[in-house]
C-alpha cells in the first residue's frame, strides 16, 4: 500500500455511494498533513454519523493501516466493502493488512477479490513493501500474472498476436526488387492495437490501425493516405496462417471498389504483402505484391538508442 494508492481512491465518486462533503475534507486534510491519530477520530466520527458512509470506512481503514494498527484497519476496510466500496482498491488494501499481520490465507483471499475486480497494477503489487511476507509463497506468482493479465489482456491472448508477425521496421519493394518505400509497424497499447506508417519513395505517406475486434472476433484495419485513399479492412488468418483481410477501396476521385490484402511470412524474416482487386464474377486478381525485409540499421539505432 502506498501513497499513491490511496490518495487516488480519493477520485473515486459513485452516486451509489454516500462520503462527499466537508467533514471528509476535513478529515483527509488532517490525513495529509500527517496528522493520523486526528484523521482517525475525524474519520470515526463520520462513521458514527452515518454507518453507510462506505467511502468513510475504507479511508478509516486506510489511515489505520498507514498507522500500523492492523487490527483495527481490517475490520474498517472489511466493513467498507460490505457497504459497497471499490473491491480494486478495498480489497487490496485489505490484503495489505492481512499481510503485515502475518495471516496469509486471508491477505490472499482479499487479494483474490480485488483481482476478481480488475485490479490492474502488477508492478505496484510487486514492489509493495505491505505484500512482502506473500512473495515467497506458493500462489504468489498467479496472482502477480492475473494482475498483468488485467492490465494487458491483449498481450495474453494469441488470437490478439496474429499479426504480430508485421510488426518491425521495414524496407518495401516491389516485384522488380526496386524499393518503393519504408514501413514502421509498431504494437501500442498494450499488444490491442497495430500501428502502420507508411512512407513512400516518392514521398506520399499513409497510416493504418489494425486490431482484433472483440463484438465479432474479426481482425480490423483502417487505412487512410495523404492522398485521400481510405480502406476499411475486415477478416483474419486463413487456412495458411496469412492475414487476409477484405474491404473496400475509395478516394477523393473515385467510387468505392472492393479490395483484399494478404499478408504473409516469407524466408528470412521477410513479410510479403498481396493487393487483389475483384473481377465481376467475384474472383480476386492480384494486382500488385510487395515484399517487406528487415529495415536492420533502423533496428539497431532503435536499440542503440
Amino acid at each position: 500500500m502506498r501513497t499513491t494508492i490511496l490518495l487516488s481512491a480519493l477520485l473515486l465518486g459513485s452516486p451509489a455511494l454516500a462520503g462527499d462533503g466537508s467533514a471528509h475534507d476535513d478529515a483527509v486534510a488532517l490525513w495529509k498533513a500527517g496528522d493520523l491519530p486526528g484523521a482517525v477520530k475525524a474519520f470515526k466520527a463520520i462513521t458514527r454519523s452515518d454507518g453507510e458512509d462506505a467511502k468513510a470506512w475504507y479511508l478509516l481503514g486506510t489511515v489505520e493501516l498507514q498507522r500500523g494498527k492492523l487490527k483495527r484497519s481490517v475490520a474498517a476496510l472489511q466493513t467498507a466493502l460490505d457497504k459497497g466500496w471499490y473491491a480494486t482498491v478495498g480489497a487490496y488494501n485489505l490484503a495489505c493488512a492481512h499481510a503485515r499481520a502475518g495471516n496469509a490465507d486471508a491477505a490472499f483471499t482479499a487479494l483474490d477479490q480485488a483481482l476478481s475486480a480488475g485490479y490492474a497494477n502488477p508492478e505496484h503489487m510487486a514492489e509493495d513493501a505491505d505484500l512482502a511476507n506473500l512473495r515467497d509463497l506458493d500462489g504468489w506468482q498467479a496472482r502477480l500474472d492475473q494482475a498483468d493479465l488485467n492490465k494487458r489482456p491483449c498481450m495474453h491472448d494469441e488470437a490478439y498476436r496474429a499479426f504480430d508477425f508485421w510488426v518491425g521496421d521495414w524496407n518495401v519493394y516491389d516485384a522488380a526488387g526496386t524499393q518503393v518505400g519504408t514501413n514502421t509497424v509498431s504494437s501500442l497499447e498494450n499488444g490491442c492495437v497495430i500501428e502502420e506508417r507508411w512512407t513512400s519513395v516518392l514521398g506520399s505517406t499513409g497510416r493504418s490501425y489494425s486490431y482484433l475486434d472483440p463484438t465479432d472476433g474479426q481482425w480490423h484495419q483502417d487505412w487512410v493516405a495523404s492522398g485521400g485513399a481510405v480502406v476499411h479492412y475486415t477478416g483474419g488468418l486463413d487456412d495458411a496462417g496469412a492475414m487476409s483481410l477484405t474491404g473496400t477501396r475509395a478516394t477523393p476521385k473515385s467510387p468505392s471498389t472492393a479490395t483484399r490484402c494478404i499478408w504473409a511470412t516469407a524466408e528470412g524474416g521477410s513479410v510479403t504483402q498481396t493487393f487483389q482487386g475483384q473481377n465481376d464474377d467475384g474472383s480476386w486478381k492480384t494486382k500488385s505484391v510487395l515484399t517487406y525485409r528487415p529495415d536492420t540499421e533502423t533496428a539497431k539505432a532503435d536499440s542503440d538508442g
